[in-house]
């Protein structure tokens, strides 16, 4: 319709009539890009704050568990050094359940969380 239209304004040289259909055809390119940029933008917001709200529990994860290796490795730490001392002192007589103990806190350190699964995904 609006090219029979055009056609016809064309033929009868309404040079006015052409560059209105031309302008109203441009403008609905134009609106149809404006809309298509808009709702990448709002698509792309919502994308971003899924990712920074799953970072976010990822860290609060990783955090929780790095503060519970530390603690560990304080307390096998301090357990280390009485063991030590076990060894060190030939006076003392060691119970074997307490020098399996004492070995078992000089070995085996915790490995803290690695990555975040998003950060991971992200890359």
């Amino acid at each position: 319709m609006i090219l029979r239209r055009l056609t016809d304004a064309i033929r009868e040289q309404n040079w006015a009539a052409v560059i209105i259909e031309f302008v109203i055809v441009l403008s609905g390119v134009v609106i149809g890009f404006q809309f298509t940029a808009w709702n990448e933008a709002r698509q792309d917001a919502d994308r971003e704050a899924l990712i920074i709200s799953r970072l976010l529990a990822d860290f609060t994860v990783i955090e929780e568990d790095v503060t519970g290796v530390i603690t560990d490795l304080e307390r096998r730490a301090q357990a280390a050094s009485g063991f030590i001392e076990m060894i060190r002192d030939e006076n003392v007589e060691v119970a074997s359940d307490a020098f399996r103990q004492g070995l078992g806190n000089t070995i085996g350190t915790p490995v803290p969380a690695g990555r975040s699964a998003t950060y991971v995904d992200l890359l």
